[in-house]
């Protein structure tokens, strides 16, 4: 039996695609093995793959307590951390710190940028402010623009030193002791690379590089902050670079998005799209509604999904004003919790509600109760205007009616079914109007709901699969 070993960064009961590709290669017939960045509470005697966390005893199933894991970490340290520790700390504190002077006199006067440069200087409190805006800034402003660049040069220099030293230790050094022989490497992030393309050579097994965004182009340049454009940005496009031209293929999820690698890259990209898997789903102790507490009178919608920048939440928040009383709105997902002061600022704690995010094969049924899926991407960047998320499958699977933005992969897809309300998600009266149109018009309703039932036939990962089979397939023959 041939053995594929997939690499996430993320605990994989955060990662539904991931999840949803480790039981598919179990499925096919071979020995599934998924090392995950960080240890899940999943009960590992119920999967048919085999659960690998790093920062977690190899052998073992069922869960590993908190404090193993800090044993562990305290064991690995060594007495050489111990020593480096204290030095590289203050190193590290003090380049962060001149760093933010850099973001300031940059580009201050950006929304974006003084949002960064606030958070950061927070780390550091009032001290941070003081030293930065008292002391260092005017003699700053006193330098000659030669002194100026080396200055910014210098710190740049030493900061991503830092991020190296860390992306050494966290994307490299660590995940090797983790990762077992294979007959094939299936990377979920480029971060991993260097530790599967060693593990590659060493094992002389093949890999397959899986993009679930265009990455270089979450963010727009303007957008980022100094150090990112000119240090890590290259890097990390340069990292991917290297991936691409050394796996054997290239998967990602949308036609969009393989149209973004290859003008970047210049790769052929084959499509497997992130379609929900009804086989894997288990029914939740308690649905959506039950757990808000919510009437049948009450219009409830969902947004599900890790919280992003690319979400249009505010104006989302400010459409919620002008709705009636009755119409509830659920952010349910990692990091959601984020959220909670603009909720607050605006009153609606009452409405709006934050819920974390549930088991990978729990979601579909737990927001089955929902009236109504909202979706709040916009083209913020060309990796969110070319998205194709999975919260999209997972609200068709659920037969939730639609409330989406005008993207084109979104729209594609929806419009081809007929399966919701188009909205602009930059402006709350057009998503007003949405949600209104959509409680008013029953038949409307009706109508989305009988096409959801055949799309969520249509587009299901029994049939999605087949591209990933034939692809793993085809890989490993070649590679013989």
């Amino acid at each position: 039996m041939k053995t594929i070993v997939q690499t996430t960064i993320l605990r994989v009961q955060e990662d539904s695609n991931t999840f949803r590709q480790a039981v598919s290669f179990a499925r096919f017939g071979y020995k599934s093995i998924l090392v995950e960045g960080q240890p899940s509470n999943l009960n590992r005697a119920e999967l048919p793959f085999k659960l690998i966390s790093i920062g977690q005893r190899k052998e073992g199933d069922g869960k590993t307590s908190k404090s193993h894991c800090a044993e562990v970490t305290r064991q690995r340290r060594g007495i050489y951390r111990s020593i480096l520790a204290v030095p590289y700390r203050i190193v590290r504190a003090i380049a962060t710190l001149l760093l933010q002077l850099i973001t300031v006199c940059d580009d201050a006067s950006k929304p974006a940028y003084a949002v960064q440069v606030e958070r950061r200087l927070n780390m550091f409190g009032r001290l941070g402010n003081i030293l930065i805006f008292k002391l260092v800034k005017p003699i700053y402003d006193l330098l000659p623009k030669p002194l100026k660049y080396l200055y910014e040069s210098l710190v740049g220099w030493a900061c991503f030193l830092i991020y190296l030293i860390n992306f050494l230790r966290t994307y490299f050094l660590t995940p090797l002791r983790y990762l077992p022989k294979a007959s094939l490497y299936y990377l979920n992030a480029p971060l991993y690379f260097p530790a599967i393309y060693l593990m590659s050579k060493v094992y002389r097994a093949p890999f397959i590089y899986q993009a679930h965004d265009f990455y270089t182009g979450i963010e727009k340049k303007e957008n980022l902050t100094l150090l990112e454009r000119r240090w890590f940005n290259p890097f990390l496009f340069k990292l991917e670079r290297c991936c691409i031209n050394r796996a054997a293929a290239v998967v990602i999820v949308s036609d969009g998005g393989a149209r973004l690698l290859e003008k970047a890259f210049g790769c052929h990209s084959v499509v497997a799209r992130s379609c929900h898997d009804q086989r894997l789903d288990k029914t939740p102790r308690v649905h959506l509604r039950q757990l808000l507490g919510l009437s049948a009178d009450d219009f409830l919608m969902v947004t599900t999904g890790t919280a992003k920048r690319g979400q249009a939440l505010e104006e989302s928040l400010d459409a919620m004003l002008k709705l009636p009383d009755n119409v509830h709105l659920a952010f349910l997902g990692k990091n959601t919790a984020q959220h909670i002061p603009l909720i607050r600022e605006r009153g609606l704690e009452k409405r709006v509600h934050t819920v974390p995010a549930v088991m990978p094969f729990e979601v579909v049924p737990f927001i089955q109760s929902a009236d109504a899926s909202l979706t709040i991407y916009y083209a913020r960047s060309p990796n969110y205007e070319n998205c194709l998320p999975n919260s999209l499958f997972q609200s068709i699977a659920a037969e939730l009616p639609l409330l989406y933005p005008e993207l084109p992969e979104i729209s594609k897809i929806a419009k081809y079914y007929d399966l919701g309300i188009p909205i602009n998600p930059l402006d709350p009266e057009s998503i007003r109007s949405g949600v209104i149109q959509l409680m008013s018009d029953r038949e409307l309703d009706s109508k989305f709901r009988k096409n959801l039932r055949i799309a969520k036939e249509e587009l299901s990962w029994e049939r999605e699969e087949v591209v990933l089979r034939d692809l793993l397939s085809e890989v490993l023959n070649r590679c013989k």
